[in-house]
């Protein structure tokens, strides 16, 4: 069950961590500066640059942060054209992961490069945003005008999701960043501070917050609460989100579904026996959870209602929140230090591993390969189709992110340790605050970490500098509705000098007529 731990992380040495990052905190300790997360040298030696760092709104002396989503948008594209010039090219070999299998393939780059940005919400010289082929347009006349100062350079055509950051405080206060730039998209309230946190639910075009009793929606893009209703019975978690319903885990034993674009709409309760203290997941066409009493039920979604398609009873008890590979696979950890993988479409048992030890993080699937943290300070990389295991590595307490060459996790000692994701091995330390959380991120490539007190930094690889989706998924520039004047000039032209004016011969002091 995701909740609050009501002890320090430095005393614990732990981050309990589940479908999002939950905080451990100290309350009534006495609150401290926001230390430095990372120093430059650090990141520099590990390979890693800053990509933005910012602040939660919040009151250090009684406010913390207890909860961050990462949610992408490849609906909503943003296109940027990127004028690069100047850089050495390097030819390295590097071993990489290729579904499954440890290859040593050889990588051309370009290092020290500059970079221009031209990007179709920049203002034009009009004061309105460029549009697409504004944005090409100037990218293409800042190379005639390098190439007039003997340089060469070239236009790179970036299309990047829409990335959205939201952190939830214990007062209630939800905020939205953006996920590339870390801007501070908007920030809200919602309802009354005082209760206990519990998880809260997002995807691009929703949030949905579980405050008491009360059921907050609020839009996605502007932080406008869309509803608001009070639920019938006490909720045992937070909720998930399809593209019709809200499906909140009742303490009594059941899971209510609420319409998710009307708030007077009446729930319809799917009754099963035990109760739900653990928000549901969503893998692919299907709504799972798990229920004190060891089942795991699995429920089809759509425009309707459907009741559990699938049960799959347990001999332990479950010691984590349930993790998907957002597809087929559905990752149960058991007490006992088994991992379970079960098909979501069919219910059935696709491999069983045994860990030695309980889970201590929500098991992430990136790729081909899954991570899980066990309480013994292990993190093992597991082959997702089959179970087996690759590698371990120990010491660690929370799995970070990915990438195609290292694995990032946070470890017992107050560093943040730099992997080699073909074979476990340590390639590099950076000391962070030992209460630091990050959130698993299990989408694209960047490292999202935070403190307590709101401090909160993002980092990614200095070969990096567009995030890089983890599905691989082909984005389209969003063009929506095209009209003739959306494209604005960006091209000086030079104005016409007038013709000089004919004197009138019998005009003999130059007045005119």
């Amino acid at each position: 069950m995701k909740r609050l731990i009501v002890a320090s992380i430095a005393a614990l040495g732990l981050a309990n961590s589940f479908s999002s990052a939950t905080l451990g905190i100290a309350h009534g300790s006495e609150p401290m500066a926001p230390p430095t997360l990372v120093t430059v040298d650090e990141m520099s030696q590990a390979g890693l640059r800053r990509a933005w760092d910012s602040h939660v709104q919040l009151d250090a002396s009684h406010g913390r942060l207890v909860e961050m989503q990462l949610v992408v948008d490849t609906k909503r594209t943003t296109t940027k054209y990127v004028v690069q010039y100047g850089g050495l090219p390097v030819t390295q070999e590097v071993e990489v992961v290729v579904d499954g299998v440890v290859e040593t393939v050889t990588e051309s780059r370009i290092i020290g490069a500059q970079r221009e940005v031209f990007s179709e919400l920049d203002l034009g010289p009009r004061g309105t945003p460029y549009g697409i082929d504004g944005a090409k347009a100037a990218a293409d006349l800042r190379v005639e005008i390098l190439a007039a100062e003997g340089k060469t350079a070239e236009v790179i055509e970036e299309v990047n999701p829409r990335i959205t950051f939201f952190a939830l405080t214990d007062q209630y206060v939800l905020q939205a960043f953006d996920g590339e730039s870390g801007q501070s998209l908007w920030s809200t309230r919602v309802g009354p501070r005082g209760s206990f946190p519990l998880p809260f639910a997002a995807t691009s075009d929703h949030v949905v917050v579980v405050n008491g009793m009360q059921i907050f929606c609020l839009d996605a893009l502007t932080g406008t609460e869309l509803w608001n209703r009070k639920a019938s019975h006490a909720p045992g978690s937070g909720p998930a989100i399809t593209s019709w319903f809200v499906y909140l885990p009742m303490l009594r034993g059941q899971v209510e579904v609420f319409p998710l674009h009307r708030g007077d709409g009446l729930p319809e309760p799917i009754v099963f026996g035990g109760r739900v203290m653990q928000a549901p997941v969503l893998v692919g066409n299907e709504v799972a959870w798990i229920n004190n009493q060891n089942t795991l039920f699995i429920a089809p979604v759509g425009a309707k209602v459907n009741r559990d398609e699938f049960r799959v009873r347990f001999d332990e008890p479950i010691s984590t929140q349930i993790g998907t590979d957002g597809d087929r696979a559905i990752y149960c950890g058991t007490a006992e230090g088994a991992l379970y993988s079960i098909s979501a479409n069919q219910g059935a048992l696709l491999w069983k591993q045994s860990l030695s030890y309980a889970l201590r993080q929500t098991p992430s699937c990136i790729g081909s390969d899954v991570f899980v943290v066990t309480i013994d300070g292990s993190l093992h990389v597991l082959r997702d189709a089959t179970g087996i295991a690759r590698w371990r590595a120990p010491h660690i307490k929370q799995f970070v992110s990915a990438t195609d060459k290292h694995v990032y996790a946070l470890n017992t000692t107050g560093q943040l340790e730099v992997l080699n994701r073909a074979t476990g091995l340590r390639e590099a330390e950076i000391d962070v605050p030992l209460d630091t959380v990050a959130l698993p991120n299990v989408q694209t490539d960047r490292l999202y970490l935070a403190t307590p007190q709101g401090r909160l930094i993002c980092l990614h690889e200095s070969e990096s500098p567009k995030s890089v989706l983890h599905s691989g998924e082909v984005l389209e520039p969003n063009r929506g509705e095209e009209s003739d004047d959306t494209v604005v000039p960006v091209r000086p032209t030079r104005p016409e000098v007038p013709a000089a004016p004919t004197r009138d011969p019998d005009d003999v002091f130059g007045f005119g007529r």
